[in-house]
């Protein structure tokens, strides 16, 4: 049980990471009048796979 959770709160983390990056590089771009649309995208994506 406890490898189990383990587990799931390493895949949690991993999650969370990248929709901070994909955050992160959204407010880059932006702050340099750079197109968000393409980071935007991914990030829905990944929500979307998430759910």
């Amino acid at each position: 049980m406890h490898g189990n959770i383990a587990s799931a709160s390493h895949e949690l983390k991993t999650l969370l990471a990248i929709l901070y990056t994909r955050a992160d590089l959204i407010e880059f771009r932006h702050k340099r009048d750079k197109s968000i649309d393409e980071p935007l995208n991914e990030l829905r994506f990944d929500v979307d796979r998430m759910k």
